[in-house]
């Protein structure tokens, strides 16, 4: 905690209350996050129910194959394009992910794998499996 007071993070003053960050702060602490944790990155799959009165649920792809965000998790009905973090991998009946948060992609791009920017394609691919479609003036 004292780490985090110094960086800014933590005032001792506030243990009553969450700390409220700012902006900035987020976007270190997802890159932060996604430096720490990048062999757990997942890309959400949006897959629609089938069944009208069905709950989606969070469908992701690893590299190692298909998950599902835990039944437990906040983000289990998470239906939007992005791509999570995940503390653990587990399975039960199915592949489960723990711990889960979404981040955005420029962590990835800063922090990830290997890059493989292919121009005519406008894409820039991470660890042969992240793809990312850009303009070319990036």
């Amino acid at each position: 905690m004292r780490m985090m007071e110094q960086v800014g993070f933590y005032s001792p003053r506030s243990r009553l209350q969450a700390p409220a960050l700012s902006k900035p702060q987020i976007s270190v602490l997802n890159a932060v996050l996604a430096a720490g944790l990048y062999d757990s990155v997942a890309r959400v799959l949006v897959i629609p129910s089938v069944e009208v009165l069905e709950r989606a649920v969070c469908n992701t792809e690893t590299p190692q194959g298909r998950a599902q965000v835990h039944p437990s998790s906040v983000n289990r009905n998470l239906q939007t394009h992005g791509w999570l973090l995940y503390q653990e991998k587990v399975k039960y009946t199915k592949i489960y992910l723990r711990d889960t948060t979404l981040i955005p992609p420029f962590p990835l791009l800063l922090f990830g794998g290997d890059i493989d920017i292919q121009h005519r394609e406008r894409l820039i691919t991470l660890d042969g499996w992240i793809h990312f479609q850009v303009s070319a003036l990036t």
